[in-house]
């Protein structure tokens, strides 16, 4: 039997330093995501709009986390 995988911390842009629209974007799957979920869905999501707005490292993180969650 496997041991249960579960997310990893993933490091956020400081949500002062970017434009109300990112901010907002942002500002639901990360609260979300504070309440230590583990759903992939919710990381994936994030994952994506982390990845349009270039936070690659962020996004991947996300995208790790989504599919350590379900592979």
């Amino acid at each position: 039997m496997t041991a249960p995988q579960y997310p990893t911390a993933v490091a956020l842009p400081d949500l002062r330093d970017v434009g109300p629209g990112l901010r907002g974007l942002l500002a639901g799957p990360i609260d979300y995501l504070g309440d230590d979920t583990d759903e992939a869905d919710a990381h994936g999501n994030l994952g994506r709009a982390l990845h349009a707005e270039m936070v690659f490292d962020a996004a991947r993180q996300c995208y790790d986390n989504a599919r350590r969650l379900d592979p």
